[in-house]
């Protein structure tokens, strides 16, 4: 199943031009060998060849080029393949291309107040808000309601707002599972620039969360004070944040005409966790224990020898209640592989589950101080 032959289709072809720029439209003529190939096909053999039989064939972000016509500032952004009616072999290719949009042109301050039309002089744009997300109830405070004193003296470290921070449970210890949900809350920072040329890293920075302090500011020479003074520092924002508080949700770029200039329009978003930050902290616990050399057997002694990797067994051991009878739920364990002590908090363990990354390399697309 494959490509059999590819013309160009003259008859397809179109364009148009207006104030915001030119686009074109360049269609092909596909033929494949079997029914079964679809668009899927289509689509991956442009993307991964270059020519067939000495045509040059195109594909997204190249720029248009059909017959005599050359066109270098429209980029291809769409492939559209669609089946010709009546036939189980042959397709017609779309191909669409832009120029970048031209937008309005205006006039704004930097961020000393004066005047540019240069697009990349301009202060950075703002937009704040929040964001309400739901997440499991990892720990929590118990406030009461067991009938018997074994509860309050196992877990209990306090009386009243001072009672144990615990996973939540029930009167036996046993961890609920699935967990409790809870909403939680996210301050989400949108931030604009424009810039000459596609910032490095912002494509592989996407989901990285900050793995140390920093911190984002502002200024704006018309911000006021609350007696609508002039504030004398100039600051419309500044904000600074603990490690692993933030995380990158989204960055941006798009090429546009501003001011007859080609540019990079580019808009990044973060959030920001105060309450529980984006490490995630986790009840240790299990059914089973480690089996190592000199850990507790579970019944009163110790083992004398671990199982090496080359016997095949793990240095595993299933745990049992008073009766002898296997686990059928997780017991909470103490961080190094045994069950917990009763009276002792439980342990969570701590795991990065996202890119950390030092924040105070992306000044060019957030406004990093």
């Amino acid at each position: 199943m494959t490509i059999t032959d590819i013309t160009q289709a003259w008859s397809a072809t179109k364009g148009a031009t207006n104030n915001k720029g030119r686009e074109y439209t360049a269609s092909y003529n596909v033929e494949t060998d079997s029914y079964n190939d679809q668009v899927k096909t289509i689509i991956d053999y442009f993307a991964t060849n270059t020519t067939f039989n000495g045509l040059a064939i195109p594909y997204l972000n190249k720029p248009y080029q059909f017959g005599n016509d050359l066109d270098v500032m429209a980029l291809c952004d769409s492939v559209t393949p669609s089946r010709v009616s009546g036939s189980q072999y042959n397709w017609t290719v779309d191909f669409h291309y832009k120029t970048a949009d031209q937008e309005e042109d205006e006039t704004q301050e930097d961020e000393s107040g004066n005047a540019s039309n240069n697009p990349m002089d301009w202060n950075w744009t703002v937009d704040i808000s929040y964001a309400d997300y739901s997440r499991p109830v990892t720990h929590a405070t118990y406030r009461g309601g067991h009938t018997g004193d074994n509860f309050l003296d196992v877990f209990n470290t306090g009386d009243g707002a001072d009672q144990a921070i615990i996973p939540p449970m029930n009167s036996a210890g046993t961890v609920f599972d699935p967990a409790l949900e809870r909403s939680a809350l996210r301050q989400v920072f949108r931030f604009g620039k424009y810039r000459h040329e596609y910032p490095d890293g912002m494509a592989d920075n996407w989901r990285a969360v900050n793995s140390k302090a920093f911190g984002i500011k502002v200024k704006d020479p018309n911000v006021v004070n609350k007696n609508g003074r002039p504030r004398t520092d100039k600051t419309l924002i500044s904000w600074n944040f603990e490690p692993f508080q933030c995380q990158v949700v989204s960055a941006n770029a798009s090429v546009v005409r501003q001011n007859n200039m080609t540019v990079w329009k580019i808009s990044s978003e973060i959030h920001a966790d105060y309450e529980f930050g984006y490490r995630v902290k986790i009840a240790d616990r299990g059914i089973v224990a480690l089996g190592n050399a000199g850990a507790p057997d579970g019944i009163g002694g110790s083992l004398s020898s671990g199982n090496p990797a080359s016997t095949g067994i793990p240095e595993d051991r299933t745990m049992r209640d008073v009766l002898g009878n296997t686990l059928a739920e997780p017991v909470l364990l103490d961080g190094n592989g045994q069950p917990l002590a009763k009276g002792l908090p439980a342990v969570y363990l701590e795991w990065s589950i996202y890119p950390e990354i030092d924040f105070g390399d992306f000044n060019e697309w957030l406004p990093i101080r």
